[in-house]
């Protein structure tokens, strides 16, 4: 009970509604509300996870003329797209009429759970399916006894002793995200990519299909954009290509890329106003493989053609 305590007190993790001290994992969930509830009213969200932080609000409201907020959050899968698209309509009653979805393959995991990190954000964590917030409860009351947990609670009260490290990444006030130590080396000319293949070839352990659950909840996503008159642009995000190489030497990665784009574009006419793109390769929207962070998160230039492209402006 008293390790529990402990965690709970702590919250190494981000897991808990507790503040004592500033979490070791970084998480954008709670940026991201504060920053809506701050800001003024976008009609067009960009929704997905950080791989599609680098979309630039400012650039889709010059394409369109319409206000724009970048509400992407690290690690996100279907049920987080769902809820923050509910929260936006619903809660801050933005009149959103477009929507930038990016999807990763593994949002529709079939064997990983929620990001535990909803349970500590009240605003999305209660817009998720019932049984998912149930397993959250379950998840973070189970994990505040491990081990693991209790050394990480121990490692942050010494940080907080001798001092955080610095912040690697900044939002603006849209959403738009600035990763300052990548940046910084690419202003330099100093900065070398790396695809970090075991990083995210781990990603799609366990995954053997795409998961039906997941799948019913975008369709209900889909339901809520043609309720409200919203269009979806739905696309699969980039990777980079000596990564994608790597995947592509797995029939698994395949065969569930296969399988996803297949049911993505079996929705395209059933649902007014949804449309479908595979950008997993940076030829299909005129990227460049050179323009990288690392395996999965493009930098601006990417991101620019990513928005022209989905616009369609060529």
């Amino acid at each position: 009970m008293l390790i529990s305590l402990l965690n709970v007190i702590v919250n190494p993790l981000g897991y808990y509604p507790t503040h004592v001290l500033r979490p070791l994992t970084w998480s954008s969930r709670g940026l991201k509300v504060k920053l809506m509830r701050d800001g003024r009213p976008a009609s067009i969200l960009v929704i997905g996870s950080s791989r599609t932080m680098k979309m630039a609000p400012r650039e889709i409201e010059q394409l369109t003329g319409q206000t724009a907020f970048n509400a992407s959050i690290d690690a996100a899968r279907v049920e987080d797209d769902l809820s923050m698209l509910t929260f936006a309509i619903d809660d801050m009653k933005w009149p959103v009429r477009e929507v930038a979805l990016g999807l990763d393959l593994e949002a529709f995991h079939d064997h990983v759970a929620a990001d535990p990190r909803n349970a500590s954000v009240p605003e999305l964590r209660d817009h998720l399916p019932l049984v998912t917030r149930l397993e959250l409860v379950e998840d973070v009351a189970r994990s505040s006894l491990t081990l693991g947990q209790t050394l990480e609670s121990v490692r942050s009260v010494l940080l907080a002793r001798a001092g955080y490290p610095a912040e690697k990444a900044v939002f603006d006030a849209d959403g738009y995200l600035h990763y300052l130590d990548w940046e910084k080396a690419v202003r330099d000319g100093t900065f070398k990519m790396s695809p970090n293949i075991a990083e995210y070839s781990a990603h799609l352990d366990g995954f053997t299909a795409i998961d039906r659950d997941r799948l019913a909840l975008f369709d209900a996503l889909l339901d809520r954009a043609q309720t409200h008159g919203i269009r979806v642009r739905a696309f699969l995000t980039p990777l980079q290509g000596d990564l994608l190489k790597h995947l592509e030497s797995s029939p698994r990665f395949s065969a569930l890329r296969r399988q996803l784009v297949d049911e993505m574009r079996r929705r395209v006419g059933r649902y007014a106003g949804f449309s479908f793109d595979d950008f997993t390769e940076v030829g299909a929207f005129g990227g460049s493989n050179e323009l990288f962070f690392d395996g999965v998160h493009v930098r601006e230039e990417n991101a620019h053609e990513l928005v022209r492209s989905l616009w369609a402006v060529r």
